[in-house]
């Protein structure tokens, strides 16, 4: 078992739609990390969307203020500037290794949780 904050797109239930919309688009399946990319740059435009052109400066400020839920994880910082992941949804993934191929398991959050 090995952990990662990078999830299998088409076998975690919140970004299935994500891997399936990629595949109709370009034929293939999401490469790793790119749902996590996805999320990013929408984090961006987000905080863009609530600056527009007052600069690097405010968009830091307007990042570090506002939790964002992505398809991924709630993205929030603390006080510090630090990424804060909340207990419910800390970001974390378990995938099995067998004869060198990743196999997804489960979202560690989700782990102990009734069926």
């Amino acid at each position: 078992m090995v952990g990662t904050a990078c999830t299998d797109a088409a076998a975690d239930p919140r970004t299935e739609a994500f891997a399936v919309a990629h595949r109709a688009r370009y034929g293939t399946a999401p490469a790793p990390w790119a749902v996590e990319a996805y999320d990013a740059v929408r984090f961006a435009a987000y905080g863009l969307t609530s600056v527009g052109a007052d600069g690097r400066a405010a968009l830091r400020s307007e990042l570090l203020r506002r939790p964002w839920q992505g398809i991924t994880r709630k993205v929030a910082f603390n006080a510090g500037g630090q990424f804060f992941g909340p207990a419910e949804d800390i970001g974390a993934f378990l995938y099995r290794v067998t004869d060198g191929k990743a196999r997804s398991v489960a979202r560690a959050d989700d782990i102990g949780k009734a069926a």
